[in-house]
């Protein structure tokens, strides 16, 4: 967890001049049905203070594919020269049509996983870790919606063939 800053408190009064823009504030969490922290809501609503605190900004570093702009270009750099690969094979024939497909379909994994790791950050560290996962649940359920629609394509192709 990030260290809370003490440096970043700040008082809110509610006063008659924003009296307005508060009841504005109820208005559209009451249509919203947001729940507050009574703590939160008194201090909005009855006139008290209200003191709020932002989280400490940790440094980043290159550990573990944290945002650094050398891993920016050192991604962009690898996208680009898998893009212009693929745009070669597939644009000077060099290879026959099933070895060409067999690459661009390799060619385009190694794009993902580039891409994946460099600009999304996913990877076995502690931050993106619950990146991974919600990015691997979100292709089972891509894979399970694509392999199921297929499925009932074919299926309903053969019973209407038959």
């Amino acid at each position: 967890m990030d260290a809370i800053d003490d440096r970043a408190v700040v008082d809110l009064q509610v006063n008659a001049s924003n009296a307005a823009s508060f009841n504005l504030f109820r208005f559209i969490l009451g249509i919203l049905r947001y729940c507050v922290d009574l703590r939160v809501h008194h201090s909005l609503f009855d006139g008290g203070r209200l003191i709020m605190t932002q989280q400490k900004m940790q440094p980043t570093s290159n550990q573990h594919g944290l945002k650094s702009f050398s891993g920016y270009v050192l991604g962009f750099t690898l996208s680009l020269l898998l893009t212009l690969i693929a745009f070669m094979l597939a644009g000077w024939h060099v290879l026959s049509p099933l070895p060409l497909y067999f690459a661009l379909v390799l060619l385009a994994l190694i794009q993902l996983l580039v891409q994946v790791t460099f600009f999304l950050r996913l990877n076995a560290g502690a931050e993106g870790r619950w990146n991974l996962m919600a990015f691997l649940f979100t292709v089972l359920i891509v894979l399970v919606i694509v392999v199921g629609s297929l499925w009932i394509m074919f299926n309903l192709n053969y019973n209407m063939m038959h």
